[in-house]
């Protein structure tokens, strides 16, 4: 199945966002796992994939700038909770920047070399 196909067999959950919902049934794993690294994919001007490892203040950056739903912080006044949270999130994982080329999918590769990653 190519990558038109797949994303129109799925759910927009966002009308003018390209967000989508995926289903999973019964193959959610309901126990927590601990939480080790964070990977943060971005389009860059390169021929290949980059990946680098975010260290110091740029992890926190990483963290807040990528949570969940943001507009709610403002809104229910929380900013102090999330910021103390997502401090002690990149005080414990590592996180890595991965740099793609603009207008490539390459899910396939970024997918194997997080396995990679995870296995050492």
């Amino acid at each position: 199945m190519n990558h038109k196909a797949e994303i129109k067999s799925l759910n927009r959950i966002v009308n003018d966002m390209s967000k989508y919902s995926v289903v999973n049934n019964n193959s959610f794993y309901n126990q927590p796992v601990k939480l080790r690294r964070i990977y943060e994919v971005i389009p860059a001007a390169t021929d290949a994939l980059r990946f680098d490892e975010v260290t110091g203040t740029d992890k926190l950056g990483v963290v807040v700038n990528n949570t969940y739903r943001r507009f709610w912080v403002r809104g229910f006044d929380c900013r102090e909770w999330r910021f103390h949270h997502c401090a002690n999130i990149a005080s414990r994982v590592s996180v890595c920047r991965i740099s793609r080329p603009q207008g490539v999918h390459l899910e396939q590769k970024i997918a194997e070399k997080i396995i990679e990653q995870m296995s050492v």
